[in-house]
Formats: C-alpha cells, sequence, structure tokens
C-alpha cells in the first residue's frame, strides 16, 4: 500500500490529544476530511483513549459534514475498532484500546432518528452534538445541521457568514433536499442520525418523520421552546462572538422573524429550552426514553 502523503497524514496522537475543545475538534476535522477513513478514525480513537467521547463525536460528524460525503460513515467506527485492537496487539497492556473495540463491535447502533427543530437561538446545536454522543457507540451519531450545509453549497466553511444569497428560497430549498438525501443514506447504513434545523415548515417537519418510516426505524421529533427574547439575547450574543464563531447566521431580528413564521400546529415533543445545555439535555434524554408524541 503506498504511503499516505495527504497533508493531515503528519497529524499525530500527541497532536490530537492537544484538541482539548471545540474549535479544535472543527480544525482537525477540517484537516482530516480529504484523507482516507482509517486516518480519521486513528484520531477518533486517540481522543476516545483519552477520555474525550465528546470531541471524538464532534470530529466524527464534522469531518463527514466538510467531506459531504456519507456513502461509507457505517464503516468510519469498524475502523476505529480496527486501530484500537492494534494498539492492544502492540502492547496487550492497553485494556482501555481492548474494552474500546469490544465497545464498537459489540454493540452495534440501533438506528433511529431524531429531529431537534426550534427557531435559531434555542440551543439546538448544543443539543445535537450532545446527544450524538450519548444515543450510539463510539463515535457517535451522526449529526446534521442545515447551517452547515448551506455553507458548504457554496463552499464555505460553517462559522463563514453568508449574505442575503446564501438564504433565497431557492437555496433553502436545496439544503432540505440535501438534508433528505443524506439522511436517507445514513439511516439506510443503520446508524443513528440526529438532525438539526428550524423546521418551520410542516412540510420539512412531516418529511423526517417519512424518513424514518420508510426505513423502519424509530422517529422522535423534538421541538425546543424558549421565550422570544431568550432566543434573540442568545442569537446576538453569538453573532458576536469572536473566539468561538458558529455557523448559524441569525440575528435576533431574524429570530423574531422566525418566530412569526412557524407554519402548522407542532406535533414534536416541546421541551423547555430556557434552562442551561445541561437541563436541557435531561429533558431531552426524559423525552427520548419514552414514546413519540402521538
Amino acid at each position: 500500500m503506498a504511503a499516505d502523503t495527504s497533508p493531515a497524514a503528519g497529524t499525530s496522537a500527541a497532536t490530537t490529544l492537544a484538541v482539548t475543545t471545540l474549535a479544535d475538534a472543527n480544525r482537525l476535522a477540517d484537516a482530516l476530511a480529504d484523507g482516507p477513513d482509517a486516518q480519521l478514525a486513528a484520531r477518533l480513537c486517540d481522543l476516545l483513549l483519552a477520555g474525550r467521547p465528546d470531541l471524538a463525536s464532534a470530529v466524527f460528524s464534522r469531518a463527514l459534514e466538510s467531506r459531504q460525503a456519507y456513502d461509507n460513515a457505517s464503516l468510519i467506527p469498524f475502523h476505529v475498532a480496527l486501530r484500537a485492537l492494534s494498539l492492544f496487539a502492540e502492547d496487550p497492556a492497553r485494556e482501555d484500546a481492548l474494552r474500546l473495540a469490544r465497545q464498537i463491535l459489540d454493540r452495534p447502533p440501533a438506528p433511529r432518528l431524531i429531529a431537534i427543530g426550534g427557531v435559531s437561538g434555542a440551543g439546538k446545536s448544543t443539543l445535537a452534538r450532545a446527544l450524538a454522543v450519548r444515543l450510539a457507540p463510539p463515535p457517535g451519531g451522526v449529526w446534521l445541521r442545515t447551517d452547515g450545509i448551506r455553507k458548504r453549497l457554496f463552499g464555505l466553511p460553517p462559522e463563514v457568514r453568508l449574505g442575503e444569497e446564501g438564504y433565497r428560497p431557492a437555496v433553502s430549498r436545496a439544503v432540505y433536499r440535501r438534508l433528505v438525501r443524506t439522511t436517507r443514506t445514513l439511516l439506510k447504513q443503520g446508524l443513528v442520525v440526529i438532525t438539526e434545523a428550524t423546521f418551520v415548515r410542516r412540510a420539512s417537519r412531516n418529511a423526517m418523520q417519512r424518513l424514518a418510516e420508510t426505513a423502519g426505524v424509530p422517529f422522535h421529533g423534538l421541538w425546543l421552546d424558549a421565550p422570544v427574547e431568550v432566543m434573540m439575547a442568545r442569537a446576538d450574543r453569538r453573532a458576536q462572538a469572536v473566539e468561538t464563531p458558529d455557523a448559524s447566521d441569525a440575528t435576533a431580528a431574524i429570530v423574531a422573524l422566525q418566530a412569526e413564521d412557524v407554519r402548522g400546529r407542532i406535533l414534536w415533543q416541546r421541551l423547555d429550552a430556557s434552562g442551561t445545555p445541561e437541563e436541557v439535555l435531561e429533558r431531552a434524554l426524559a423525552a427520548l426514553a419514552g414514546p413519540p408524541p402521538a
């Protein structure tokens, strides 16, 4: 086999373990996205063995998003297991590596689709990222977000702000079509998928449920609610952030418009999203433990 000479090939385990923040994880994922799956899996394995499943999950979904290629997503966890088994074979004292491999190989994911909706500033991304770690074996479920898809359609990383041309109706329709297509691809592979969007249109919410029904997997829709003033304040703080820029371009004014534009009765399970991320996560996990609302 030819040596890997891609730019990310020099990314060592030491470099991986220097990843301590979400911004670090994003940069690592973008660097690895164009490389082979085995290389990405090696870095995921390093993060998992370092006790950072949250960052491993973030790198996993971000690298797939950067590629905008999901056909082989289900193979990456197996590459992670192979990497862990290789480490154990090299050093039988690495029982942590053996445990990780067994965690992946002995616990295949139970495919399901969780859709998270709500206007900007409700905390959808924070919740989606947290659920991706908890609802599937390492390296986690696949998190899909319309903000990321939209930016990638323009060849941009998610943190770069788009002008009005990025939010024309034709672009938004293309974004949702890609979300549906990618979700279908991942569900066919037997993966846990978490989709995140405003889902203000009833048709977009119904499309998610139909995808799950067609794939024969459980579906749960979560709608995040909070006072409009709270979500407007969050959007403004996020828009002004410099060190941790976000994929969302929504401002307080856009939040107010979205809140007035919700179409149709919300049949998804409503969650109070006005509290801390930890409180919202606990509410979501409790909701997901029960049956979907009728």
